[in-house]
């Protein structure tokens, strides 16, 4: 009975030695993998946005072959949750071997931007992130290895607009043309697409003209690149707009700039600039004719003044080149030629041309000494033209004609 008795507690007891015996066997047959963060490194930056990559150490102590572990990330940014992702691998990390398993990740400034408004004029964002690494296999299924790695990401920065030179191309009777320069200044490490430019020139409150420059081409890296607008307009059409051009050469306008930038985490961004400025208004200077001064009576020849005045409503001076004239009295030729040295025309000012003739013919002198001594009035015609010129930028020289008719007096000096 006693052997009988101890066969059946052996029997008994074994499954549970055998139970202790490989749980001490697992225990001591692997051993737990070794994980940390290497770096964080910055693999590309771009007006869209900055791709990371996690490098993790991965040591596999064991003499045998282990899964490799999948891993879960969380994007930390300002300590606020913003993505996160899941990294599996179905192949096997080799025994005793480390080897580095890269996390990738993306942060796109639109959603950054979107997500943390407050970043906007921030060079930089500080970021944690957190990973919990699991190897699928049964004898490590409960345990998780848990890192994170804190630094900072590169921001893009904002582009500015800024210059708003202006210069004017040409002036003429017709209009005037200018050209707008604006500086797109790129403090990024990495290029960006030029911006679209809407444009609106006012004049008075009036909308007088719109227009745009299409986006073309990159500014790049930690640079400045020009961007020209140029303006045509035409006085007649700033007239109909107006209603007049009053009578100022320079009209107070405004050049409203809209900016749009053809990337995804600026277009909800206003870039908008309003410059004020002074359209420059050439007016025509206008001639007069004054009329003729005797200057000497004799028998064979007559000395005569013939008086143009030209009016410069304009507030620089004009330089007359050719002066071109034909002057006919009561239907007879007086004087024809061209006056090569015109004084100059003083900035809003009237200026007198005078012109010398001397007339030798008797009948002539004879006609002219009639009308004086009666007083009476004399028929006129002055026609021709002259050509002016201006130190102003733009102005080219322009050709004026004239004709100028009425009744005027001899009048003796």
């Amino acid at each position: 009975m006693k052997r009988i008795f101890g066969a059946i507690a052996a029997f008994l007891i074994l499954p549970f030695i055998f139970t202790v015996t490989s749980c001490q066997t697992i225990g001591n047959f692997i051993q737990e993998p070794k994980v940390s963060v290497s770096s964080v490194d910055l693999d590309k930056i771009s007006f869209s946005g900055a791709d990371m990559i996690c490098h993790l150490d991965v040591q596999n102590p064991n003499g045998f072959d282990i899964p490799f572990p999948q891993v879960d990330w969380e994007l930390f940014i300002n300590s606020g949750s913003f993505i996160s992702g899941t990294l599996t691998n179905s192949s096997k990390l080799a025994a005793n071997k480390t080897v580095t398993v890269d996390v990738p990740f993306s942060v796109t400034y639109a959603g950054l931007y979107k997500s943390f408004s407050s970043l906007m004029d921030s060079t930089e964002a500080s970021y944690r992130i957190a990973l919990a690494l699991k190897f699928p296999t049964v004898l490590l299924s409960d345990k998780t290895f848990n890192l994170d790695f804190s630094g900072t990401i590169p921001l893009l920065q904002i582009p500015k607009i800024s210059g708003a030179a202006f210069s004017t191309g040409k002036i003429d009777l017709t209009g005037v043309e200018q050209d707008w320069t604006f500086t797109v200044d790129n403090p990024n490490v990495f290029p960006i697409p030029m911006p679209k430019l809407d444009w609106d020139y006012g004049i008075n409150q009036v909308s007088v003209l719109k227009g745009g420059v299409d986006s073309n081409g990159m500014v790049p890296a930690l640079s400045q690149s020009p961007v020209t607008v140029k303006v045509s307009l035409a006085f007649a059409d700033l007239i109909t707009a107006l209603g007049t051009l009053g009578d100022s050469t320079g009209l107070q306008s405004v050049m409203n700039l809209d900016s749009i930038f053809p990337v995804p985490a600026l277009q909800d961004m206003d870039f908008n600039m309003e410059i004020p400025s002074i359209l420059p208004v050439f007016r025509k200077p206008e001639l007069k004719f004054l009329g003729i001064n005797i200057k000497n009576m004799a028998l064979q020849k007559l000395d005569f003044v013939i008086n143009w005045e030209a009016d410069n409503p304009n507030d620089f001076p004009l330089d007359i080149g050719n002066f071109n004239y034909d002057l006919k009295v009561n239907n007879s030729q007086w004087a024809q030629g061209t006056l090569d040295s015109a004084p100059q025309l003083k900035a809003n000012s009237k200026t007198v041309i005078p012109l010398n003739i001397t007339i030798s013919s008797i009948n002539l002198i004879n006609q002219i000494i009639d009308i004086i001594n009666r007083g009476s009035n004399v028929n006129f015609s002055s026609s021709g033209s002259f050509d002016f010129s201006g130190d102003v930028p733009g102005l080219d020289k322009i050709d004026l004609p004239f004709d100028l008719s009425g009744a005027t007096r001899l009048v003796r000096l």
